[in-house]
């Protein structure tokens, strides 16, 4: 009973404790306001400014988060794009921290897609 009970507070604790910090700075050379980050609200990021989220969770992809952006960037309105994703390689992660750059990245047609890339 004691090993059980012992198990059940360090799953417990270690569970209280565990969080992804996730660090993003504004590389589009503009404001973001109404920033995502999936089905999260991060808020606006000033031009050239940093701000931290943290969350319980994150799925992973090959050990990079999946961080699906949507925002407004110079007034242009950027929707996540539901990328198709293999399952193999995805994983649920609870304890890490990850600095990712914001920018523009153009797709042709003069069109452009907001993403976070490793900085």
């Amino acid at each position: 009973m004691k090993l059980i009970f012992s198990t059940l507070i360090v799953l417990f604790s270690s569970t209280l404790s565990a969080q992804v910090k996730i660090e993003l700075k504004n590389n589009t050379g503009q404001r973001i306001v109404s920033l995502m980050i999936g089905n999260t609200f991060v808020g606006t990021i000033e031009k050239d400014a940093t701000k931290t989220i943290i969350t319980p969770k994150i799925v992973c992809d090959s050990g990079k988060p999946i961080l699906n952006l949507s925002g407004i960037v110079g007034g242009r309105n950027y929707k996540k794009k539901n990328n198709p994703i293999c399952g193999t390689f995805l994983k649920t992660v609870t304890k890490a921290e990850y600095k990712r750059d914001i920018v523009l990245v153009p797709i042709g047609n003069g069109e452009n897609i907001l993403v976070a890339k490793e900085n």
